[in-house]
């Protein structure tokens, strides 16, 4: 790319080098107009201009323009020296890639020196082209200045700053030829070797620095050394250090109808919490099949299969942060239904579900419920030690009936007193009648039919209670066979 003006003349160039892999941008300008008088045309005196070419440290591509070269490095400094002259001197912002020094007297064996200058004037890198021959008036080219850091080791990359408790971790990739690292720390963003509050020495790619204060941002920049020189700035990091939470304490997992509830001891400092959850044990934070967010200490999760069993762990977290994993807890969601787990009397007896989930002792026994003349919701369990739900008729939904010949009357328990459910039926080519009863009142009646279909069924009263009438043969036939479901609501 090519951009000329009168009076002046910049010209634009990047270019990419094989081999050890650099990167060059040029950026000429040449500085003074063409005016009567000028030494720097048609006297005794010429120019040099030269592009800047910083290396690759083995990481692959860079990206172009100020971000090309170490970030520490603001400003190129040139000289020109030679025999017979006095040096020449000059310099450019670094972020500009290229540079032009006039004044300088003609002659042969004309040395260039560059060096990469930080925000203080420190020298990190530096570069000399030899053997230049200036002409009076013209502008000689001296190539790519291949810039290399003075001490001979490269600034440490990927610098990663990982806040804990009162504390900061630092880690970096290893550098060639190093025998150690300097970590300097500042309060403020602009922290150099040159500018900073303090620094650390650490032999490893990785230290941490400690009794830092929670909440104040810490700044950092890091370089390699070895026994005779130090390296230039690492690109600057920062970490906020903040209190470690706790994993949640006392995490229990109860088993409910599809779903499962969770709930927990409180954790100071939390903001919310996390729960993973997955279908195998071992779940972690790293390795689940779902995760939950929760603002308090007790959540649940629905849509869950009955039978399959879950296992959860919670965390605490903050606004930065987020504690390990709690002890890893499971459940099996399970059908709530007559005769099924609902707790514990103030004795330690088991609590199981009636007809109508009321809580009652599961052993009866010798109980006034038997002997007080009043049938109640429990009364259907004096006659077995041990409850199991039969007396509520089958559950919704889990059994299809099926029959032949027999007139067959069956309960079935809906574990609501209103709602809708599906009811599915099939008579085949000998017609039967189905009638479901809800309260004594006829639901559906599928007449005397051969046939089968799924119909949807409201009801509500005060029973949880369908009852299902079938009557084969109902044209005077034998032989017959039927079934149907009773889907939940």
């Amino acid at each position: 790319m090519n951009v000329k003006q009168d009076g002046h003349m910049k010209f634009f160039h990047i270019k990419r080098m094989q081999g050890s892999i650099k990167y060059v941008i040029a950026f000429f300008i040449v500085f003074g107009l063409i005016s009567c008088g000028s030494h720097e045309y048609g006297g005794s005196t010429g120019s040099i201009t030269v592009k800047v070419a910083w290396p690759d440290e083995d990481t692959g591509s860079q990206s172009l323009f100020a971000s090309l070269m170490p970030t520490s490095i603001k400003t190129v400094k040139v000289k020109v020296s030679g025999p017979g002259m006095s040096d020449v001197e000059k310099n450019f912002s670094a972020a500009a890639g290229s540079g032009t020094i006039s004044g300088i007297p003609s002659g042969a064996d004309r040395t260039l020196t560059l060096y990469g200058l930080d925000s203080v004037g420190i020298t990190g890198y530096e570069c000399s082209i030899t053997g230049i021959t200036v002409i009076a008036g013209e502008t000689a080219d001296a190539g790519i200045a291949d810039m290399q850091p003075v001490s001979g080791l490269n600034a440490p990359l990927n610098v990663i700053a990982t806040a804990g408790d009162q504390r900061v971790t630092l880690s970096w990739d290893s550098v060639t030829g190093a025998t150690g690292y300097k970590i300097y720390m500042g309060t403020n963003s602009g922290v150099s070797k040159t500018t900073y509050d303090t620094y650390y020495t650490c032999s490893l790619t990785s230290c941490y620095i400690d009794s830092l204060t929670n909440g104040e941002p810490y700044y950092f920049v890091v370089t390699a050394v070895d026994s005779d020189s130090e390296s230039v700035d690492s690109e600057e990091v920062s970490a906020t250090p903040s209190a470690v939470l706790a994993a949640p304490p006392n995490v229990i997992a109860t088993a409910g109808d599809g779903e499962v509830t969770l709930s927990w001891d409180s954790v100071t400092g939390a903001t919310g919490y996390k729960i993973y959850m997955g279908t195998n044990s071992g779940v972690s934070k790293n390795m689940y099949d779902m995760y939950y967010t929760c603002n308090i200490t007790s959540c649940y999760i629905n849509s869950l299969t009955n039978g399959v069993t879950y296992y959860f762990v919670v965390t605490s977290v903050d606004s930065q942060s987020e504690s390990a994993e709690s002890a890893e807890v499971s459940a099996t969601p399970i059908l709530i239904g007559p005769g099924s787990f609902c707790g514990y009397d103030s004795y330690g007896d088991v609590l199981v579900y009636d007809c109508n989930l009321a809580c009652y002792p599961e052993y009866y026994e010798g109980d006034s419920y038997c002997d007080d003349g009043v049938m109640t919701n429990a009364d259907f369990m004096c006659s077995e030690l041990n409850f199991d739900g039969d007396d509520c008729g089958s559950v919704c939904g889990v059994n299809q009936v099926a029959g032949g010949d027999t007139l067959d009357t069956q309960s079935f328990w809906l574990g609501n007193t209103s709602g809708t459910f599906d009811f599915f039926y099939e008579t085949y080519s000998l017609k039967d009648q189905i009638i479901v009863y809800y309260e004594g009142s006829v639901l559906f009646d599928t007449g005397c039919v051969g046939a089968f279909d799924t119909v949807s069924l409201s009801y509500s009263g005060s029973s949880t209670m369908v009852q299902v009438e079938v009557s084969p043969n109902c044209d005077g036939s034998s032989g017959t066979a039927w079934e149907y479901t009773v889907n939940c609501p």
